[in-house]
């Protein structure tokens, strides 16, 4: 598979900004990313958020009159990652462009944009490149070729678990979809597996990726809506888990009690 070096991604940047109708800011979340912090030598693709639909034409449009096409990847690792756009070149140089969230739910946040770094500033494009713990968390939700190598290059080179920690559970919180949760689980799980290493924190994030997997068994037996004791015969969690878990969406009013005591889904 053909890889490209950071000077080919830098001149890819310049040649689109001069293409854009308007400004855009970027923010940029996998190996091209990686490749900027020194991390790694080259990528096959860019994986860039966008904060909104109107940044997505604006960039899709730029992309097309760069002779890049549009492709489409619905199954899959790619078809799992939920991308606004797949756009390729002729060299087969790649960008996955999202607008705001990637993989289920998990959204560039206020506080990985205030951790990222200005890496180009160009008259029509602002390029940001996040910092390497948020990198590590978007490779965690995903999982295609060579994610777990990034995620272990980037757990090598030494990361603040503090603050990946303070991130999940501050999104993990009130968010109506946690898919990306099991997912991130999921990542941490394959990377111990594989390279043995003791990721911080892991029996925590173990603990959200169940509550996660509990809330979701609970939305679906509440499409049609249900008493708790209904609930309770209906799933095999304990009564505990399963009102810890009532209260804790009651809380964050995931779900609401109708007049006949019913919850259901909000």
């Amino acid at each position: 598979m053909k890889m490209f070096n950071g000077d080919y991604i830098k001149k890819e940047l310049h040649g689109i900004e001069k293409s854009l109708a308007s400004k855009v800011e970027i923010f940029m979340i996998g190996g091209g990313a990686m490749s900027f912090h020194g991390l790694k030598d080259a990528t096959k693709d860019v994986d860039v958020v966008v904060r909104s639909p109107e940044e997505f034409e604006v960039l899709r449009g730029a992309l097309e009159k760069c002779s890049y096409r549009e492709v489409f990847v619905k199954t899959g690792a790619y078809g799992r990652m939920g991308a606004s756009g797949i756009f390729e070149n002729p060299d087969g140089f790649r960008w996955d462009v999202f607008v705001n969230v990637v993989c289920g739910g998990l959204a560039l946040s206020p506080a990985m944009m205030e951790r990222s770094a200005r890496f180009l500033s160009l008259e029509k494009m602002e390029v940001n490149i996040l910092s390497p713990e948020d990198i590590f968390v978007f490779k965690a939700v995903t999982s295609r070729e060579r994610d777990r190598d990034d995620m272990l290059t980037i757990f090598e080179k030494g990361m603040d678990f503090d603050a990946v920690k303070k991130e999940i559970t501050a999104q993990s919180a009130g968010s109506t979809d946690r898919s990306w949760l099991a997912f991130f689980f999921l990542g941490l799980e394959e990377l111990t597996e594989k390279y043995h290493v003791a990721v911080p924190y892991y029996d925590d994030f173990h603990e959200l990726a169940c509550e996660d997997v509990l809330q979701r068994i609970i939305t679906d037996f509440l499409k049609q809506p249900k008493t708790k004791e209904e609930l309770l015969a209906s799933i095999k969690y304990t009564k505990e888990e399963v009102t810890e878990r009532l209260d804790k969406m009651l809380e964050e009013k995931l779900i609401t009690v109708d007049e006949k005591g019913r919850l259901r889904v909000k």
